[in-house]
């Protein structure tokens, strides 16, 4: 090949040099790329990682924004609208009162809801929480 004929005219040192070139233009060359897909992180199914990235991040953005402070997402409340067989009942309206606040929200489309009560203004206490389906 024209490269071997070239690299034979030259030093030593520059062929070992231009060998090991050529060799990391072909592997990479002879990479192909693989196949890409789209995802999604549920920081709800994640919510452990979720809480540490939140704990780790929260410090420097506070440094950086006066009057910011992170939210309180210790009380997490998961509820779970189900129908008499078990199994998951979508798109729910939700309502969730205490003492002081009455809120509906509506269901995932898994028939989940994730609340929490502090963040949402409920405030301490007890919660109930009534379902109905759509429609």
């Amino acid at each position: 090949s024209k490269f071997a004929c070239f690299a034979i005219a030259i030093d030593r040192r520059v062929l070992r040099v231009m060998r090991r070139v050529f060799f990391i233009i072909s592997c990479s060359l002879a990479q192909q790329a693989g196949l890409l897909t789209a995802g999604d992180v549920d920081d709800n199914l994640n919510f452990g990682h979720f809480v540490g990235y939140a704990n780790r991040t929260s410090p420097s953005v506070e440094a950086y924004e006066p009057g910011f402070s992170a939210p309180d997402l210790s009380d997490r409340v998961m509820v779970s609208v189900q129908d008499a067989t078990g199994a998951h009942f979508p798109c729910a309206s939700i309502t969730a009162s205490s003492d002081q606040l009455t809120k509906t929200f509506p269901a995932g489309t898994n028939g989940m809801l994730y609340l929490f009560p502090t963040l949402d203004g409920f405030g301490p206490g007890m919660l109930t929480f009534t379902a109905v389906p759509p429609g």
